[in-house]
């Protein structure tokens, strides 16, 4: 699609991954070349006001050298069971976001990566011979070192975390509230709960990447963060 868009002299929004495999990148990436078209990948974290922050923050010098990242991902509940599942679903699909936070935030590209994985709470993925569990360590190319943590499954919602941990100072983002409504008594406070999923926790990501790509459409600087592009889509990939 994104190749017959690109002859057509379509400027192209793909969402993620940009194929299901490298060859198929490549050939997207070329045919936007030839056509000089733009072409923005949707890898909309990138958009969060919390996640752009903290890239800021990094890139402004203010945390000095970097020494650890950490990322934690966790989806409120396994997939329905008419979602694709097959082995390495949970990289490709799931923590493929999590590889572009941590080069977007960090700055720095990925040169060794490693990871746990074990199937513990949808029976499904165990069948079809994925994994719902991941443990990741990204080795960047400064030494510095990432560490990711998937889930398929959090029963207190949608938990989206990072933090940035530099030998000045560490910056990190909590999960945004609904609401900063607090109820207080003798057992204890109670605030309210997570957002249930990306729709509501990513609500201002989505439209922010599509103004984004509206402003490259028409020849525009990009005035936030830096869109996701083939060689971001390409990274992400080869890191699933």
């Amino acid at each position: 699609q994104v190749v017959a868009a690109a002859a057509g002299g379509r400027h192209v929004f793909c969402e993620k991954p940009l194929a299901p495999d490298l060859a198929g990148v490549d050939a997207a990436v070329a045919a936007v070349d030839r056509a000089g078209v733009v072409l923005h990948v949707g890898f909309n974290r990138r958009f969060d006001p919390s996640f752009s922050g903290l890239a800021a923050t990094m890139a402004s010098g203010r945390l000095g050298r970097l020494l650890q990242l950490r990322i934690t991902s966790r989806d409120p509940e396994p997939p329905p069971p008419s979602y694709p599942r097959g082995p390495g679903g949970l990289f490709s699909d799931m923590a493929i976001h999590d590889f572009d936070v941590a080069r977007f935030v960090s700055g720095e590209e990925v040169v060794a990566v490693s990871a746990a994985g074990a199937s513990l709470v949808d029976p499904l993925a165990g069948a079809a011979g994925d994994i719902d569990v991941a443990t990741i360590i990204l080795h960047l190319a400064s030494g510095a070192i990432g560490l990711i943590e998937c889930c398929r499954q959090s029963t207190y919602g949608y938990d989206q975390r990072v933090e940035v941990h530099g030998s000045d100072a560490t910056a990190w983002s909590t999960n945004p509230l609904p609401s900063t409504n607090v109820m207080a008594d003798g057992a204890g406070a109670v605030t309210v709960p997570l957002h249930r999923f990306f729709p509501e926790r990513y609500e201002q990501a989505y439209p922010a990447e599509l103004a984004a790509f509206l402003a490259a459409c028409r020849g525009g600087e990009p005035s936030g963060p830096a869109p996701a592009t083939g060689t971001d889509a390409r990274a992400a990939l080869v890191l699933a």
